[in-house]
């Protein structure tokens, strides 16, 4: 401190004192008027990648043609087993109620209905399965039984479950405390996780949550296991 002509006494700042409260009085001028922004804190981000969605877990699959499984490059039709015997699926044609089925000629000797266009399809049976979630079908009147373990996929439609009186072929060879396993189901190729085969648009494989197929044209498709049945696209 020290007196001014008057008599008065004046307070000095020092020099470096003086330009840290002009720079204060700046920067609180600059945030009033909106031009500075206080960095926020950096966003906290989950290491684990997310996992992939079923149709992006079956492309992502080596895909096996008619060929690789020893078929003719031209085979109408072919049929997979999953290395984990849960389920199998063929890739073949429908029409109307009937699938051309490489395992079960069965399916084939229904009467076709030339109303319909044969379409192209994926058909899957499962040797443990989840009870339809509604079973609306009275099997043409004579309401023998509507029962799960198989799925239709076309490019546009999914159904679960049909019209059946016992098992399904994959549940007479594969079903919990079955022995005999000679039959056709045992025949088929197999394939290991991460392997799909791929047929007339269709790509079937088994995947992390069970056996998923999928129209990769339309992108529809389901994924099943003994538990769920789930639809996509």
């Amino acid at each position: 401190m020290g007196k001014t002509p008057m008599g008065e006494t004046s307070t000095r700042l020092r020099p470096d004192r003086r330009r840290a409260a002009a720079a204060g009085a700046v920067l609180a001028g600059l945030l009033l008027a909106g031009c500075v922004q206080l960095p926020a804190s950096a966003p906290v981000v989950d290491p684990t990648p997310a996992a992939p969605g079923p149709l992006e877990e079956l492309t992502a699959m080596d895909a096996l043609s008619p060929e690789d499984l020893g078929l003719p490059p031209d085979a109408a039709s072919v049929a997979v087993l999953g290395a984990d015997r849960s389920a199998y699926c063929a890739i073949s044609t429908k029409q109307g109620g009937v699938f051309a089925n490489p395992v079960d000629p069965r399916m084939a000797g229904g009467e076709k209905d030339d109303t319909e266009l044969e379409v192209d399809a994926a058909y899957c049976e499962l040797a443990a399965y989840p009870a339809p979630a509604e079973a609306a079908d009275d099997c043409n009147g004579t309401n023998l039984g509507f029962k799960g373990g198989t799925l239709m996929l076309t490019a546009d439609t999914f159904a679960y479950g049909s019209c059946r009186i016992g098992m399904t072929p994959m549940e007479a060879e594969f079903a919990a405390g079955v022995q005999d396993r000679g039959g056709p189901i045992s025949r088929l190729p197999v394939l290991e996780r991460g392997q799909a085969v791929e047929l007339r648009g269709f790509r079937c494989g088994p995947g992390r949550d069970g056996m998923i197929c999928g129209n990769l044209g339309s992108g529809k498709g389901f994924t099943a296991n003994r538990e769920s049945v789930t639809e996509f696209g």
